[in-house]
Parts: structure tokens; C-alpha cells; sequence
């Protein structure tokens, strides 16, 4: 299997939060958006312009950072 691309992910403490302010800031289009059976946000890719970023909640296996000072 061939890698066709690679983009960052952030796991963040609320991603439809971040989401919001993506498509704000940025102009960011949703791509795609996937929830678990919680409606935690497990995936969701976003592009702006020729950049492409995905973002997910934080949970128990992948925590989202606290500490803004790191």
C-alpha cells in the first residue's frame, strides 16, 4: 500500500468548536465529519485552499492536550 497523501491531525477538547472557527478563520471546507455512537467527532477533514487538516475529540486513547504552555 502506497501512501497517497498526508495531512496533520489535531485532537482537540471540542472539534465541532474547532470546526466553527476553521471555517471562520480560514474558510475552511468540511470534507468529511464522522461521530461515534456519542456524537464525539472520531474524524473530520477539513481543506483551505491547497491545506488539508483533520481534527477529532479527545478521548481516552488519544487525549486532548490541556496545557496551552507546552
Amino acid at each position: 500500500m502506497a501512501v497517497q497523501r498526508m495531512y496533520p491531525r489535531l485532537v482537540v477538547a471540542d472539534a465541532d468548536a474547532a470546526i466553527d472557527f476553521y471555517r471562520a478563520a480560514f474558510g475552511a471546507q468540511l470534507v468529511e465529519r464522522h461521530t461515534d455512537g456519542s456524537g464525539a467527532v472520531v474524524h473530520a477533514l477539513l481543506r483551505a485552499g491547497g491545506a488539508e487538516w483533520a481534527v477529532k475529540d479527545g478521548d481516552a486513547a488519544d487525549p486532548a492536550r490541556t496545557d496551552p504552555a507546552r
